[in-house]
Order: structure tokens, then sequence, then C-alpha cells
């Protein structure tokens, strides 16, 4: 979470090498780092979370890849508000597409 502070601040080489390590992220960290996101909103601690988004932000693909986890139901119900957020503030709009489905299947 530091990370995303200084990250403007740091050479391109160094942000590039952050994002090739981004980049290759698997599902099961991203639904663990979707589930940090989704406490630290519980927990009024939405500026964390934000820098936390401004990293996933530079994973290609990243919010279909969330959609999809959220279609197979590999990220718990209990945390599903984090990840549609996540994909909220990367694309900029209001998805009540997933919130729909997400209630469809409670």
């Amino acid at each position: 979470y530091r990370l995303s502070w200084y990250f403007p601040a740091v050479s391109e080489k160094l942000q590039d090498t952050l994002k090739e390590r981004l980049a290759q992220i698997d599902d099961f960290s991203l639904v663990r780092v979707l589930r940090v996101i989704h406490e630290l909103i519980e927990n009024n601690a939405d500026p964390a979370a934000e820098l936390i988004v401004d990293l996933l932000a530079y994973v290609p693909g990243i919010c279909t890849r969330i959609e999809r986890l959220l279609r197979e139901h590999r990220i718990p119900s209990a945390h599903a508000e984090g990840a549609i957020q996540t994909i909220e503030v990367i694309q900029q709009k209001y998805r009540s597409d997933l919130r729909s489905k997400t209630r469809d299947d409670d």
C-alpha cells in the first residue's frame, strides 16, 4: 500500500519492473488483494483501499478478470462489494449490472 504513495516519484525503470510483476498476479493472489480492499473499505480506510486499486489498475485486463472471478463465485459474496468498487473506480462508472448479479446469486 505504501508503495503506491511513492510510485509516481520512482524511476521509470522501477515503475516498469513493478508493472511487470503486477501483470503476473495469479487469481488466488488477486482474490486476496480484493479481500484486503474490501476490509479496508469496511473499516473506513478508503484512502488506503484507493491506493491499492490505483496499483491494480496497471494490471492488463484487471476488470475483466475481476468480473470473471465474480461470475465464477471465486470471490466470497461477503467481499464482492470491494471487488465491484475496484472495478467501478478503475472504469470510473457505476456498475449496477454487477450489483444486481451479486444480489441475484445470493
